[in-house]
């Protein structure tokens, strides 16, 4: 089995938490194309009124094909899912430090896939009800490095 190695931009710019799945590596139980995950900058891009630069968000939304390796699985055949498509809905402001971000793949096949994720705000202190602050959609190939 290959050693899974973050990118080093996602490892240098967001910290994260899965909420549901299995992380990359882990073998167990995958009966399903979808994970929810926490996210957070680590350096946070803040307005000065103290929301986060509306266009951030695309950020932890571009980690989609995360839903297909949940499915998947650790392999010996390593891939990487480079972005044909990626649809952002904006609806209100990120405040929270935390994001959590659900993601669905909802097809598979052909070198290609299709994934959809929902993002919500907890509010600046993370303790207020969900908002779904963005909704975004993506399709990416499959590519598979040599070696």
């Amino acid at each position: 089995m290959r050693t899974f190695e973050p990118m080093a931009f996602w490892a240098t710019r967001l910290e994260d938490r899965p909420a549901t799945g299995l992380a990359p590596w882990e073998e167990g139980q995958r009966d399903r194309a979808d994970r929810a995950q926490w996210y957070r900058f680590d350096d946070p891009p803040l307005r000065a009124d103290g929301a986060m630069d509306p266009l951030a968000i695309v950020v932890p939304a571009d980690v989609m094909p995360g839903a297909v390796g949940e499915k998947v699985g650790p392999s010996e055949d390593m891939w990487f899912a480079p972005s044909v498509d990626l649809t952002m809905h904006l609806f209100d402001e990120w405040r929270s430090p935390w994001i959590l971000a659900h993601n669905t793949a909802r097809h598979a096949g052909d070198g290609y896939a299709s994934a959809d994720m929902a993002l919500w705000d907890y509010g600046p202190d993370c303790d207020q009800d969900p908002r779904l602050v963005a909704y975004a959609t993506q399709v990416f190939l499959f590519t598979f490095p040599p070696g």
